[in-house]
């Protein structure tokens, strides 16, 4: 392993397996060549919410979990993982100490951690709208996928869902709103599936993205410099 290539700290959320469109191999492809110091696991990494409807993958997440932990441990990397509104069982027996949030400081700088569905409480428990959402999102991605166009259907019938109900902009409103509250300098999230790095009002926003859709990771080197990867 090239040490000078290692990075501080790598974030990401969202890869949702027991779900159609989790991509675990990707992940895990993109852990063994880009070890790090921390990783944190920022929430709905297990689906528990809709895991039931696909009932073959109910211990898929066993072995994706011993996987990262084998990466990690050979690294020598810590790992953090924080609750996303999906993992809805409690603790499960293959991690241990999953939290709601954390604050790091990174060069004199105070960053908040944490999944972000309490931004958008509208949609954080599920019923009849969002589950119609989740299979409409999983038809699209698969149709994506077999016309080999990334993300590109799936991904303008979301970004027209959140225009119309400005999903987005409430998002990072009450998740800017959130940081100044509790003083930090900057907020991390995942949960919309956007990846985003900007600052905002004063306050550094950092979104995650997802490993269903973008493939994407947030990632901190040495000298403080984020940067979003993004899995091919």
């Amino acid at each position: 392993m090239n040490t000078s290539m290692k990075r501080k700290t790598i974030i990401i959320s969202d890869l949702h397996v027991g779900t159609p469109d989790a991509q675990p191999q990707k992940l895990l492809k993109f852990l063994g060549k880009n070890p790090c110091d921390t990783l944190i696991l920022n929430g709905d990494i297990i689906d528990n919410r809709y895991i039931k409807y696909f009932g073959k993958r109910q211990t898929e997440y066993e072995t994706v979990f011993k996987n990262i932990r084998a990466i990690c441990d050979k690294n020598k990397a810590q790992i953090v993982y924080l609750r996303g509104n999906h993992e809805t069982i409690g603790n499960h027996a293959s991690w241990e100490n999953i939290q709601q949030e954390i604050i790091i400081t990174s060069h004199k700088k105070k960053y908040l951690i944490c999944h972000g569905d309490n931004f958008e409480k509208e949609l954080r428990k599920p019923n009849a709208f969002t589950i119609s959402l989740f299979f409409i999102d999983t038809f699209f991605g698969r149709v994506d996928r077999s016309l080999g166009t990334k993300y590109a259907i799936s991904h303008i019938l979301k970004d027209t869902y959140a225009f119309f109900t400005n999903q987005k902009t409430r998002f990072i409103h009450n998740a800017v709103a959130y940081a100044k509250k509790k003083k930090v300098d900057g907020i991390i999230c995942g949960h919309i599936h956007d990846p985003t790095n900007k600052m905002i009002k004063g306050i550094y926003y950092l979104n995650s993205g997802n490993r269903t859709e973008t493939c994407s990771a947030l990632t901190e080197d040495s000298k403080g410099n984020r940067k979003i990867l993004y899995t091919k």
